[in-house]
């Protein structure tokens, strides 16, 4: 809830509470707006299968709009993604990998 002041000498302050308008009119009965599902991002796992390093997966899932906790979470249940011991990827290990600027292939 944010107030704004209208005036902005000192010698009177009168403020105004701006609220989002969280009803629609039905005549005269108002009614609370429905909050909006989001949508997950979707991608292909037999795409994801055939890429060939951890860093093609990584990249490749946040293109398809997946957040890095999202894209660790994938990573728990891919076994392609998981280190040699069988431990998902790390928050971490994603986030570095999408801050490091991609090589240019020779």
């Amino acid at each position: 809830m944010a107030k704004h002041d209208t005036n902005t000498s000192n010698t009177k302050t009168e403020t105004k509470t701006i609220l989002p308008d969280l009803t629609q009119s039905a005549g005269n009965t108002a009614v609370a707006v429905a909050p909006q599902v989001a949508t997950t991002p979707t991608y292909d796992p037999a795409y994801l299968d055939s890429l060939p390093t951890k860093n093609a997966m990584v990249r490749y899932l946040h293109g398809r709009g997946l957040s890095m906790g999202q894209i660790a979470k994938v990573s728990v249940n891919h076994p392609k993604m998981k280190y040699k011991d069988g431990r998902p990827m790390l928050f971490q290990h994603v986030r570095n990998i999408l801050v490091t600027p991609v090589k240019n292939p020779k």
